[in-house]
């Protein structure tokens, strides 16, 4: 695998464009993103009120500076990190983060971000935000995985907190916000993703089958079939177009109650043998540092993304057997990809098969075995509707 009122959500996207290394270079910054909350918007009551993403070349290291009092703005506290050793490189990029800064002196309300390069009291990248702890507390969570080292910083309202304190755990079923909170609401609400796009192929197979075809294909297919069962459906993509991660994520959480994230994708192994189909959701390990509270919320919503991993895998893989197909059910897997820890709605990934195995990139080259792939998708987001 290669993989209701929309506001637009305000970005910060620093890119570098790549260099050789050595042995004596240090971790490079590669990216750096700013996300307001869920809806774009950035206010007292979103439980979620935004993020800061800081992607590096290798595992980064994060020190944390002690916590001190602010006169310069309205904010009490000034907390830094820092990265050290960290560099980067091109010029590009250091007009980058002068802009970066630039914008980041405006208020945004809550909290006042920046990003500067340093030489004390060690080389590498300083990031710092001003806010005021009785209103936003914070925490962050440390990457180190094959295609992903990144640090990401995410902001919560307090206030939202000690809401939820005092509340049952009902209230957690609408986990990012607690304003949108609506036991009355009939019509739900779908995101559907279908893989890659345009200059994305994914994984090309046998037969010349490239993943973002079988992805758009089985994707439309699933929208119809939840349409006809009164299911709201936003489609990520409906045509063969370049969509990156961040950006799949972001039209995700532009909309407000929304009841779940589907993100269709097709496998590929370098043994030609492996076939299969399976499910992912978000692991929860990765959280471990986060404050109780916001500890718990998550952990609520990896549940509630197992949920729905779970009803996917079933009934694709029964709707199958049904039709007398049986492909290996390579079951409900945890994992940590961008494209679910991004997202603040319950999530999950379901690989339909190899492209890479010659008789499985046949049936998934077939009408017939799309139709009924996504027949055993739509079936699992309503038996999760259902179960929630």
């Amino acid at each position: 695998m290669k993989f209701v009122k929309s506001i637009t959500a305000i970005c910060i996207v620093i890119c570098i464009s790549s260099v050789h290394c050595n042995k004596l270079d240090a971790n490079q910054l590669v990216s750096v993103l700013h996300r307001k909350g869920v809806g774009g918007s950035y206010k007292l009551g979103n439980l979620e009120l935004g993020k800061v993403t800081f992607c590096f070349t290798e595992k980064p290291e994060v020190n944390l500076l002690p916590l001190r009092e602010s006169r310069t703005d309205n904010a009490k506290v000034k907390q830094v990190f820092i990265f050290p050793h960290a560099q980067i490189r091109d010029n590009k990029l250091v007009e980058a983060i002068n802009l970066a800064k630039a914008v980041n002196r405006e208020k945004y309300g809550l909290y006042k971000l920046r990003i500067e390069k340093i030489k004390r009291p060690v080389q590498g990248v300083r990031f710092s935000f001003a806010y005021d702890p009785d209103k936003v507390t914070f925490n962050y969570d440390v990457f180190d995985s094959i295609n992903d080292k990144s640090v990401v910083f995410h902001f919560y309202d307090k206030q939202v907190i000690n809401k939820i304190k005092y509340k049952d755990d009902s209230v957690l079923k609408t986990v990012h916000n607690i304003n949108t909170i609506d036991t009355a609401r009939k019509k739900k609400i779908i995101i559907v993703d279908s893989g890659h796009g345009g200059v994305d192929s994914g994984a090309v197979g046998c037969f010349g089958l490239k993943e973002k075809d079988i992805t758009l294909s089985i994707g439309l297919q699933v929208a119809g079939l939840l349409k006809k069962k009164d299911v709201t459906v936003i489609l990520t993509r409906n045509c063969d177009k370049t969509l990156p991660l961040d950006e799949r994520t972001r039209i995700a959480n532009n909309y407000l109650g929304v009841d779940a994230f589907i993100s269709i994708h097709a496998n590929s192994a370098p043994n030609k043998k492996a076939s299969g189909i399976e499910t992912f959701c978000l692991r929860d390990r990765y959280i471990k540092d986060a404050a109780d509270l916001a500890k718990k919320i998550v952990l609520h919503r990896c549940k509630e993304s197992f949920l729905l991993a779970s009803c996917l895998q079933q009934q694709v893989c029964t709707l199958l057997h049904n039709h007398n197909l049986t492909p290996k059910n390579r079951k409900v897997k945890k994992a940590v990809f961008k494209v679910l820890r991004g997202t603040y709605m319950p999530s999950a990934i379901i690989e339909v098969g190899f492209l890479s195995n010659e008789h499985e990139a046949k049936l998934l080259g077939s009408a017939r075995y799309q139709n009924i792939i996504a027949a055993g998708i739509c079936k699992g987001i309503l038996a999760y509707l259902d179960k929630k």
